[in-house]
This record gives structure tokens, sequence and C-alpha cells, in this order.
């Protein structure tokens, strides 16, 4: 009887870890949203780091344009 109540337990106790262990998996549409979301923040990145090297280029042909006038 012990025996058969602490077997009870026992797989009791597995299968609530095996549900709080598929709760915290993130389903198919939660990693499909948070990829969307990197990509599209990714973009959004180098969207500005490509403005800010043509920034960086005008200043350059700005200078090389002062110094030549020197």
């Amino acid at each position: 009887m012990i025996r058969a109540a602490a077997l009870s337990a026992s797989m009791l106790a597995i299968l609530a870890t095996g549900s709080l262990a598929a709760a915290q998996i993130p389903t198919l549409d939660e990693q499909q949203s948070r990829l969307r979301s990197a990509n599209s923040e990714s973009q959004a990145a180098q969207g500005r780091a490509k403005a800010l090297e043509q920034a960086a280029a005008g200043e350059r042909d700005q200078a090389a344009q002062a110094r030549a006038q020197e």
C-alpha cells in the first residue's frame, strides 16, 4: 500500500514537472513573433548604420575639399 502510494506520488510529480516544462517552452507563434521582431530591429539598426556611414563619408568629402582649397 505504501509502495503504491509512493509510486503514485512519484508519477504525479513527474507529470507535474513535465507540464511545467511544457508550459515554459515557447510556442511556434511566439518564436516566429520574436524572430520577426528581432528581424525588424536588425533592419532598423542596419538602416541607422548606413545613414551614419553616409554622413561620415559626406564629412570626409567636405574635409577633403576644405583642405584642397587651402
